[in-house]
């Protein structure tokens, strides 16, 4: 064990000097007439003096920080300097000549920013990697590493002919493990030939050990492609041009062939080549024009050859393709399509007949089927579009039409789908909905007015009302919800099934309403608003002296006009339903319930004209789509699927008019009526309905770019400006999916500017593994309400350039995986400033802290003073007496 100090702050030396004016005062003390201070005699002043003086030194010493810290007999810092040995570092201009040069000079200038305490206390470790781990030197004083570099050969370091920094990084971490504080000091042009480079980088930061970095000069090959570029953003079928400039830094002129190989929207991959001529040491130009024909994210490669085939260079670009959506509208009645507006999409008609395997269903985003029975189509055309619109998140919107030309007992268009691909997709059942209800999912909701307005003899009548309605119509399988309301809202039966016991504990509850206060039914319904009902009914019973309120639509209602005629019923009470009056006195049973009692419906489809209602309080902010202000007219009667979103029903009998749901990649949405004709300078709400279920429906939206960097996709997402106003979106979750469902999520972070967010992926990109999405979910106050599904397609393992790439193919530096290693083990790059170790010549060190000790010591030494000149000042009063 030893004693530290470590330099106080700048507060304690105004301490230091507060103590420094106390010593000197004590001391002039002494030599002063009046030594009261001190004391009388000589020795208790010199006693009291050395006392206070000693504490003040106490105290001074404690602000100096003083510790008990261990001995460490072996060096505390240890540098592990990790070299590339690859054949990529070695193709370097000058070879390993330079590139020792190169190390020395780094090294030297390193050596001399090491602050004095690192530079006598650090130790080296010298390793390379390339096909293989070599070690060269092991802990020795850092101050020789320039020589060590000057002496190291070319035959010293690992074999070239690959480069594993992931193993090399592996070997560093095992060196210096004896050391307290350790880094590893990087140089290599961040070319590794095989994955997994980044994971030993994490677990260097998981055991404290920083990753540095140096950049070598950098490798060009003799032959190779310059300034490739390629517009990131391209329009679906306009031509653009590839352009690059080819290098030749070779003494003759060299006849180059460039190969270009990619997919263009093809179902594969296309190639095309081109020969040019590039002078001795000089420049040639390249423009290759090309066209996609696919919206989605594509790349393209460009091989660059010599004459005699040897492939010199490897490029690879990225390219995202759009255009706004495009439907194939599919039908008998396509009169919407002239009034779709350009500047929404693409709109190609055709009719079911001609929906033959010629058409390719990947050029469209959705299909609008309108008004066609399905034995229009030709065989297998809807077994197509039922698997393009599950594995290639195609969508698809059904429309049921206007049943015109025939009748109401003949099958409607929806229910020649029966037993079809197509059917077990929709969102509402192909079955016509049952003409009685299902009794045994009967949940009944009874709402009562409890207002001053009810009381006497009108709450008599509607307590009757209600105990007939709990005692002979609901049976074990009913629920029943009861409410009594007023200005408040009270919840009397919650969601009881109708057992004897629980229809006991209802007739109680109906019995015991009083009526009092004023009359408003919006609490009431809100009790409801948020809960999911099957076969729901609707009692409402009231007299009608209240504001007209939104209610449940999808319950069907019954309501009942408590003390009113057919010539006095309230508004209020019609706009929820049709009333039913009710005069005082009136017998329960003597009055028809429809709920209970509902009238046949011995047709397929309804049509009286009506206005849908949307269910506001059922669906998020985002699906309420628009609904048309004029009447439709009528409705297929069909029921929606449990699993279903239903956006809008016929009011009254509560019949599906627009309900959307999604199977697996595909949204589907289905409406039961007919298009409502576009209005004049409007935008027709069919429009909005079409968009919800586009796979990609935000075209002008996104900008996005890929880089290929090593083993790692970088996906760069930027979300444009709409009006001159970056949409509010706090971030962005991205995941790659591929035709079968592979699921890889993207590690996601914010970028530099506003609206750009940065995703990292290492794919696995196996033969069966190229077709696929990139799928963006948003969050934030302006984030679109659902995924979207953008085509993406990756590059296949064995294709040029190999994911890593083979040693051959390297030149340059690769910074952004060196950003990456550096990024993930903690460190930074030296080439110019900092040192690899934490200098802990400002933090105070390890061991136990000894300043209350010199505290305590201040404390008795002061102590000891004082009790010392008052006992000499009691003895000195104290006088001889005289026997």
């Amino acid at each position: 064990m030893a004693l530290s100090w470590q330099t106080p702050a700048w507060w304690a030396f105004l301490l230091l000097a507060g103590l420094g004016f106390l010593a000197l005062l004590y001391l002039v003390t002494w030599f002063s007439p009046r030594r009261t201070l001190l004391g009388a005699s000589p020795p208790v002043r010199l006693a009291v003096l050395a006392l206070n003086l000693a504490a003040f030194a106490c105290l001074a010493l404690s602000l100096f920080q003083p510790r008990m810290v261990p001995t460490i007999d072996s060096a505390q810092h240890h540098l592990t300097l990790l070299i590339d040995a690859s054949n990529s570092m070695l193709r370097t201009p000058g070879g390993w000549p330079a590139l020792r040069d190169d190390l020395v000079a780094k090294s030297t200038a390193l050596v001399d920013r090491l602050p004095k305490i690192q530079r006598e206390d650090a130790v080296f470790s010298l390793a390379s990697f390339g096909a293989g781990t070599r070690t060269h030197t092991e802990a020795v004083p850092i101050e020789e590493l320039p020589d060590t570099l000057r002496n190291l050969r070319r035959a010293d370091l690992a074999a070239p002919r690959a480069s594993h920094l992931d193993a090399g990084l592996d070997h560093a971490l095992n060196l210096g493990v004896d050391h307290n504080a350790r880094a590893i000091l990087l140089y290599s042009d961040g070319f590794p030939t095989r994955q997994g480079t980044i994971d030993p980088a994490r677990r260097a930061t998981q055991v404290a050990v920083p990753i540095h970095t140096w950049t070598p000069p950098g490798a060009q090959p003799e032959l190779a492609v310059r300034d490739l570029y390629l517009p990131p953003v391209i329009a679906e079928k306009v031509p653009t041009h590839l352009r690059a400039n080819l290098r030749n830094q070779r003494r003759t002129a060299a006849d180059t062939t460039v190969t270009l190989r990619g997919y263009f929207g093809e179902d594969s991959v296309r190639e095309a080549g081109t020969e040019t001529q590039v002078p001795a040491d000089g420049w040639g130009r390249l423009r290759v024009p090309m066209a996609f024909r696919r919206r989605g994210v594509h790349y393209v490669d460009l091989t660059l050859s010599d004459a005699d085939g040897k492939e010199t260079h490897h490029r690879r670009v990225f390219a995202q393709v759009t255009r706004p959506p495009k439907y194939l509208a599919v039908g008998g009645d396509n009169r919407w399509v002239e009034a779709f507006p350009p500047d929404r999409g693409w709109v190609e008609p055709i009719q079911a007949e001609a929906l033959t395997t010629d058409i390719d269903l990947t050029d469209f985003d959705a299909i609008i089927i309108n008004d066609v029975v399905a034995g229009q189509f030709p065989r297998g055309a809807l077994k197509r579009i039922a698997d393009a619109v599950q594995r290639q998140g195609l969508g698809l919107f059904f429309i049921n039409g206007d049943h015109a030309g025939a009748e109401d007992l003949e099958a409607t268009a929806i229910m020649s789908y029966s037993e079809t691909p197509i059917e077990p997709l929709l969102p509402v059942s192909t079955e016509p909905r049952p003409q009685l209800p299902e009794f045994s999912e009967r949940h009944i909701v009874m709402m009562v007015d409890a207002s001053g307005s009810m009381g006497g003899p009108r709450l008599k009548t509607a307590q009757a009302l209600m105990g007939y309605i709990v005692r002979d119509l609901l049976g074990r399988s009913d629920r029943l919800d009861l409410i009594a309301f007023n200005t408040e809202a009270y919840h009397l039966v919650d969601n009881k099934l109708m057992t004897p016991d629980n229809k006991r504990q209802a007739l109680y509850q109906i019995n015991g309403i009083e009526p009092t206060g004023g009359t408003d039914p919006r609490l009431a319904l809100k009790l409801i608003a948020d809960r999911q009902f099957s076969n729901c009914g609707l009692i409402f019973i009231s007299d009608g002296f209240f504001a007209p309120v939104d209610y449940r639509p999808d319950c069907r209602p019954t309501v009942f006009g408590i003390g009113q005629s057919k010539h006095s019923i309230s508004p209020s009470l019609q706009k929820i339903a049709d009333p039913i009056p009710v005069p005082i006195g009136t017998l329960p049973g003597s009055l028809e319930i429809p709920f209970f009692d509902p009238e046949e419906r011995p047709h397929f489809y309804e049509r009286e004209p009506f206005v849908p209602q949307r269910l506001d309080f059922m669906i998020n902010q985002a699906d309420r789509l628009p609904m048309p202000r004029g009447p439709l007219p009528g409705n297929a009667i069909t029921k929606v699927r449990p699993e279903a979103a239903l956006i809008a029903i016929r009011p009254k009998f509560t019949d599906p008019v627009l309900a959307y749901v999604t199977r697996a990649l595909g949204t589907i949405g289905a409406f039961t009526s007919a298009l409502p004709p576009a209005r004049r300078g409007e935008t027709p709400p069919w429009v909005d309905w079409f968009e919800r279920v586009l796979p990609f429906a935000a075209f002008n939206r996104y900008h996005i770019a890929v880089q290929e960097r090593g083993d790692t996709l970088v996906v760069e997402l930027n979300l444009l400006a709409a009006g001159g106003i970056a949409p509010r979106v706090s971030s962005v979750d991205l995941q790659w999916r591929d035709r079968r469902g592979f699921v890889q999520i993207l590690t996601t972070r914010k970028g530099d500017r506003v609206g750009q967010f940065i995703g990292t992926l290492e794919p696995r990109r196996e033969p069966d593994r190229l077709e696929g999405m990139l799928e963006i979910r948003e969050q934030g106050a302006d984030a679109l309400p659902r995924v979207q599904r953008l085509a993406m397609r990756l590059p296949r393992a064995g294709t040029t350039p190999r994911p890593g790439g083979r040693e051959a193919e390297h030149f340059g530096v690769n910074h952004a995986l060196l950003d990456a290693l550096r990024g993930a083990g903690g460190g930074t790059n030296l080439d110019e400033n900092g040192t690899p170790f934490v200098d802990r010549s400002r933090t105070a060190p390890p061991g136990r802290d000894l300043r209350h000790f010199f505290w305590l010591a201040a404390c008795l030494l002061y102590g000891a003073a004082v009790a010392v000149r008052r006992l000499a000042g009691q003895r000195s009063q104290v006088k001889p007496s005289h026997s």
